[in-house]
């Protein structure tokens, strides 16, 4: 909140009216629950899709953390939750909020259309992607002058959690496209996959924002970078963009 960029106190009655106004505006339009679920997940205490449903897992992470800011712990989605996620500490997340398996997880990514081994230059494509069991995935790539930048998640689609049953295909609706190579060079892209959303613990120069370059040089400096955050768990899968 702008507020905290300023130094303003979070307890002066014109922030704590912003607040209130804020929350039930989210109450009013259906999104007070994916709004928490986002934020939750970036603090890592919710590992769920981020689909407005007041889940079994949703409900714990909001126990999980109401416990840890010493407030009083029930799974309300109230007022109170809403001005600590925005004005308090973030408390430590649980070392397992969730079962998650402890194994990296294995990526298949393919053209969406078939077994196509090469493009046209310039020709638009769509991918597939799709995680061996529910993970979440960080994709990036990299142009032919070694330029990178992340695709997934994004502006559109914020949540990183896919679903092995539920492949992620790439824009699929979604207002952006990928188009192959116009000079023929060869063009790569990879996905990384956690098992919990790790994207609020990267480095800003490998975070960075959606379809604008990142200050790397590589794919491979980006895959360092959640090796050394995720650790031994990370799987991850590289794909050329090929040009016949």
């Amino acid at each position: 909140p702008y507020w905290s960029c300023l130094g303003v106190d979070p307890e002066q009655q014109e922030v704590k009216g912003e607040i209130y106004d804020w929350f039930y505006t989210l109450v009013a339009d259906g999104q007070i629950v994916p709004y928490l679920q986002i934020q939750l997940a970036n603090r890592n205490f919710y590992l769920g899709p981020i689909d407005g449903v007041y889940s079994a897992d949703f409900t714990k992470a909001v126990l999980n953390y109401k416990a840890g800011l010493g407030m009083e712990v029930n799974g309300d989605v109230d007022l109170g939750l809403f001005s600590a996620v925005l004005t308090r500490q973030v408390p430590a997340a649980p070392a397992d909020p969730y079962s998650v398996p402890p194994t990296p997880v294995d990526i298949d990514i393919r053209y969406a259309a078939g077994s196509k081994q090469a493009l046209k230059p310039s020709e638009q494509f769509q991918l597939l992607i799709q995680p061996e069991r529910d993970a979440h995935l960080y994709c990036y790539f990299e142009d032919e002058n070694g330029a990178v930048q992340r695709f997934f998640p994004n502006r559109f689609v914020p949540d990183s959690l896919v679903k092995h049953d539920q492949p992620l295909r790439l824009p699929g609706s979604l207002p952006f496209k990928l188009y192959a190579s116009n000079s023929g060079k060869t063009e790569r892209l990879a996905c990384f996959s956690s098992s919990k959303n790790v994207l609020s613990g990267l480095p800003g120069d490998i975070k960075g924002i959606d379809f604008e370059e990142l200050q790397v040089s590589s794919l491979e400096n980006v895959e360092t970078a959640f090796a050394q955050l995720v650790g031994p768990n990370l799987g991850g899968e590289y794909f050329e963009i090929r040009v016949e």
